[in-house]
Order: structure tokens, then sequence, then C-alpha cells
């Protein structure tokens, strides 16, 4: 077991900047919410005036300067970061439609630029875009291109684009050094524009 400061720890150290980026909460305001969460759960227990939290490591508070992560302390963890995925998905869902200017304008350079077969927007909902490419088209081929988000993804968002083959273009969102677009928007158009020189390539 954990006592409520140990366990604040490796919390903050693990996901301080993933519940910032979920949640736009601090983590102390979010942690004292998840606090309260356990202790609901009966998962929070006092000895000798210590509250500590389960982990099921052992049955017995361990001192501070005992061993490292255990498996089940990862475990916990892992608990954790599916309860922060699983309410991002629930509360953070991109609408598409959102981005419609943006997938008009790209897949409009796309037919532009595509001296043989033109690009077209089929249908934008909610959860995807679809495109059409007249050469696919030409082939009897039903499956569109298509364009979807995954928010649920803590690490890194990412927008998903596939092909009629099911070759998939992904990139990813955000500000750190390895994403690949800032803005979703950005994203969206990125990714039509990947499966359109892709398709050109490979068809």
């Amino acid at each position: 077991m954990k006592t409520k400061t140990q366990f604040k720890q490796e919390m903050r150290k693990y996901f301080r900047e993933v519940v910032d980026k979920v949640t736009g909460e601090t983590f102390i305001s979010w942690f004292d919410n998840l606090w309260a969460e356990l202790e609901a759960g009966g998962q929070v227990i006092k000895i000798s005036g210590t509250n500590y939290v389960k982990d099921g490591s052992d049955s017995e508070p361990k001192s501070s300067g005992a061993a490292d992560v255990t498996d089940a302390t990862q475990q916990l963890k892992e608990t954790v970061k599916a309860a922060i995925i699983k309410d991002r998905a629930e509360t953070d869902v991109i609408d598409l439609r959102n981005f419609k200017d943006a997938v008009n304008a790209a897949v409009s350079e796309e037919s532009g630029a595509d001296e043989n077969w033109s690009w077209s927007v089929k249908a934008i909902n909610k959860f995807r875009v679809k495109i059409g490419w007249g050469y696919t088209d030409s082939m009897g081929e039903k499956t569109p291109f298509s364009v979807r988000t995954e928010a649920g993804w803590v690490e890194n968002p990412v927008v998903i684009g596939e092909m009629p083959n099911g070759q998939k273009v992904v990139a990813f969102v955000g500000d750190a050094p390895w994403d690949d677009y800032k803005t979703y928007e950005e994203a969206v158009a990125g990714v039509i524009h990947s499966m359109a020189r892709t398709a050109r390539n490979i068809y």
C-alpha cells in the first residue's frame, strides 16, 4: 500500500501533463476528486492515523523508503489512465462537421492538382468524413477514402485517414515536438493531402 502523499507523488509524476491536457483542470483539483472517488469506493484505509490507498501489492503499509514501483502499483496507474481515456472519449468528442471548410478546401486543392481524376466530398458527419476519387469510383470501388479522429489517445490525439485498400495515414495532434500538426483543422487537411498523394503513387 501507499500513503496518500506517496500515491499523489506517483500520480503527479506519471499523469500531471496528461491530466492537464485532457480535463483542463489543475493537477490538485483533479487529484482531490480522484481521492474522493477512491475513498467512496473503499480503496482508502486508515492505519495509525495515516491514510493508505490499496494497490494490492501487500497487506501492510511500507515505509517511505521502501521499494519502488510494484506490479500492483503499475496496475493501479493503468486503472487511472483507463479512467482518463474513458472520460476523454465521453466528453471530448471531436465533431468533424466543425472542419467542413478545411475538408472542402483540401479536397478542392487535390481535385485541381489531379490532371486525370476529380476528388469530391461524399459526406461529412460528426465522426467521419467520406471522400471520393474519380479513379477508384471508375473501377467500381465502393469504399471511400475516409477521415476520423481518436481523441481518446491520452498521449497523442490523432486524425486517421483510411484508403479504400485499408492503408492508413495517421497524424498526431498537439504541441509536442513529435506531433505532426498543432490543430485538428490542420491535421484533417493534412491527412487528406497525404492520402491523395499516396493514392496517385500506388493506384
